[in-house]
């Protein structure tokens, strides 16, 4: 919903919010097949090893059914990050709306995602202050608004799935095949609680946030005077 520029252009984010949730939710659902499917590698992978299969066949088919699930988890993937790239920015434009101080441009909250080093903790500090700069008390100064729980946990569970990830990504190197094949998969198994973590944090993040601002608009527009209190 758009607002006139009299009101400050503000623009709700909860429809974004509501496509991202149901993106992360297929995405849940894809990692969980994934888990299931590195379970299913190990037990061949070992069958191999004991020679009860035989190493070419078991890998043509393991291979086909990762590559399956890789296209799928691609296809949603990537408009996860295009659509939480475009909802930082609106989400950064609605705060300023409001007459909240940021920091972080709008181009800054979601391009720090990509920056090295600073994507370890810019993209949680440019939330932070969204959330803060979208309290719907309009009485209460931005930086003195709580932070909810959900945020640090959110990050929390992205770092750790960023540190498994990387973890993930030298284990098993200088092994035979069926032995790769198996360290990789243990590795995506420990991996999977931060991977639905993450997932599942971040759309109640969105959500979150979006309500949140679109509350703050219903009780004091974007363009609207602010209190001496909360300047």
């Amino acid at each position: 919903m758009a607002y006139p520029v009299g009101a400050g252009q503000y623009k709700s984010a909860a429809g974004l919010a509501k496509v991202i949730a149901i993106l992360l939710a297929v995405d849940v659902v894809l990692e969980l097949a994934g888990g299931a499917l590195a379970v299913l590698t190990i037990g061949v992978m070992r069958k191999v090893q004991s020679g009860e299969m035989s190493q070419g066949a078991a890998f043509r088919s393991i291979m086909l059914q990762f590559g399956g699930l890789g296209v799928l988890a691609f296809l949603v993937g990537v408009p996860i990050i295009v659509l939480f790239c475009i909802f930082m920015v609106r989400a950064n434009k609605n705060a300023r709306a409001f007459g909240s101080p940021m920091s972080n441009t709008p181009g800054w909250a979601a391009g720090w995602f990509f920056v090295p080093v600073a994507f370890w903790w810019k993209p949680y500090d440019a939330m932070k202050e969204i959330w803060q700069g979208s309290e719907p008390d309009p009485s209460v100064y931005a930086w003195h608004s709580r932070v909810s729980p959900l945020l640090p946990w959110w990050w929390a569970m992205w770092v750790l799935r960023t540190v498994a990830a990387i973890a993930g990504s030298f284990i098993g190197k200088g092994t035979s095949p069926v032995q790769n094949m198996i360290d990789t998969c243990q590795a995506q198994l420990i991996g999977l609680l931060p991977e639905l973590a993450v997932a599942v944090l971040a759309a109640a993040v969105v959500l979150a946030v979006a309500r949140r601002q679109d509350e703050r608009q219903r009780r004091h527009p974007a363009g609207t005077p602010l209190p001496a209190s909360a300047l």
